[in-house]
């Protein structure tokens, strides 16, 4: 495909730009990311849910593909592994949200609220650590 003068001059500036970003990304850590504007990645992740899956995403479908990641991430053998299945759990459970119209954060901020405010016990024999009721 040839491509005149000013859509290669289109192109070289995209490549500037796309660069531009990428080494600002690299300079920030995921944490920084996220840190930067949890609502900014439940859009994110709310546009690109609608544009991929469209009205096919079902709550229950995701509820089945949680299950599968979690499976997952509980056989993954490495720490680069597993933080890939836990950023798919993430991404579900974000896009779970979405689907219902619950704002993730703002719940996860509440139940820390809840949570801080426990009493805790010590864990059980497979690890697990409740609240006393």
């Amino acid at each position: 495909m040839v491509m005149s003068p000013k859509e290669s001059a289109l192109l070289v500036k995209l490549q500037v730009i796309k660069a531009e970003r990428d080494r600002y990304l690299k300079a920030l850590s995921p944490i920084d990311l996220v840190q930067e504007s949890p609502m900014r990645l439940q859009n994110k992740i709310h546009r690109w849910r609608v544009k991929t899956f469209g009205a096919n995403q079902t709550i229950s479908g995701i509820d089945n593909h949680l299950v599968k990641e979690f499976k997952e991430f509980q056989e993954a053998k490495t720490a680069e592994n597993q933080a890939e299945e836990m950023a798919d759990i993430l991404i579900l459970l974000m896009g779970r949200a979405d689907l219902m119209g619950i704002d993730l954060m703002a719940e996860a901020e509440k139940k820390l609220i809840i949570n801080r405010r426990r009493t805790w016990g010590t864990p059980d024999g497979q690890g697990v650590i409740e609240h006393i009721r």
